[in-house]
């Protein structure tokens, strides 16, 4: 098969391949060379060495399985130990990848359910019952409806803003009047509550205001920090921030639209990534395409991790019976 010259024997094929492999020279004696004295040449001459070296464990599955098919000589001991170093990196290289990947394959799934399961807001927040029984009625999680209270109203049920905004949820009067239809309460006037039927009602307030961020979820298609944007500085705003790409936004597809909405999203998923006990956000596309990434370059290292054993376990089953 290989072109290799035995005792007055040569047998016809891949010399010139096998020669080129043998040349490649001692691995394990490139590196136990003694380094020169420090110079830019002796440098050059040390990496050239390392080079050597790699190079020789990177052919050495080549060179094994090449030997396989000679009738004649005798493979030096240095391949077969750069075989096994090879082996050996891309085993431990493989379960690392693999072990990272599953890793945070189980951060996401955790991250998932939680997100994917109504529960509690914390109990020692007020209105926690309004809270609870609003944001199940609409599919909300409450810890989500309580990051939003936080940040609009701070948990005051009387707070107006200058642009008109009021009670928990910060409800404009034109949003009140639109859930509430036939509301007594026009929601122009000024605090306190006129009744249950009020836009300063606590519990009128945040029926209105999780209806309208429900609806803002389905608008955007579940996504909640778009709806978050949204809910912050209207939805025609974020619609215009998609458009342009958004000045610096949030995302590649610009959740952020002024640099306050921007920071208000942030502070409501840090809110509510604190209130249900997560350690972190939902991965990103970009986490999710590296998690992908990592899991497929286990794969392919398994895989050649795999075909190193054999052919050594080749190699070594056909010296022992030749």
């Amino acid at each position: 098969m290989f072109g290799v010259t035995g005792q007055g024997r040569t047998v016809p094929g891949f010399g010139r391949i096998w020669s080129a492999m043998v040349q490649t020279g001692n691995a394990m004696e490139i590196l136990s060379a003694e380094m020169p004295a420090s110079s830019p040449e002796a440098l050059w001459s040390f990496l050239r060495r390392i080079g050597r070296f790699v190079g020789g464990a990177l052919i050495s599955p080549a060179v094994l399985f090449a030997d396989l098919f000679r009738r004649e000589g005798k493979l030096e001991r240095h391949w077969m130990v750069s075989h096994v170093l090879l082996a050996m990196l891309l085993t431990i290289a493989s379960l690392t990848l693999v072990l990272v990947g599953q890793a945070r394959v189980r951060r996401a799934l955790a991250v998932y359910e939680a997100a994917s399961s109504l529960r509690s807001a914390p109990a020692a927040l007020p209105f926690v019952d309004i809270i609870n029984m609003e944001a199940a009625r609409n599919g909300l999680d409450p810890a989500l409806v309580a990051a939003i209270i936080q940040n609009e109203s701070s948990f005051d049920p009387d707070a107006t803003s200058p642009m008109g905004a009021k009670g928990l949820m910060q409800i404009l009067p034109a949003t009140w009047r639109t859930f509430n239809p036939k509301s007594a309460c026009d929601g122009l006037h000024d605090p306190p509550a006129h009744g249950e039927d009020c836009i300063y009602d606590p519990a009128a307030n945040v029926r209105t205001g999780t209806a309208y961020f429900k609806q803002l979820v389905d608008d955007f298609k579940g996504d909640a920090v778009m709806a978050i944007a949204a809910y912050n500085s209207g939805v025609a705003a974020v619609a215009l921030g998609v458009a342009g790409g958004g000045p610096g936004g949030l995302g590649k597809n610009g959740a952020g639209i002024f640099l306050e909405t921007q920071a208000f999203v942030r502070q409501v998923l840090s809110r509510w990534g604190i209130w249900r006990g997560a350690e972190r956000p939902a991965p990103s596309p970009h986490g999710m395409l590296l998690l992908k990434t990592l899991m497929r370059a286990g794969q392919v290292l398994q895989i050649l991790s795999f075909l190193t054993w054999a052919i050594l376990a080749t190699w070594l089953a056909r010296r022992a019976f030749h």
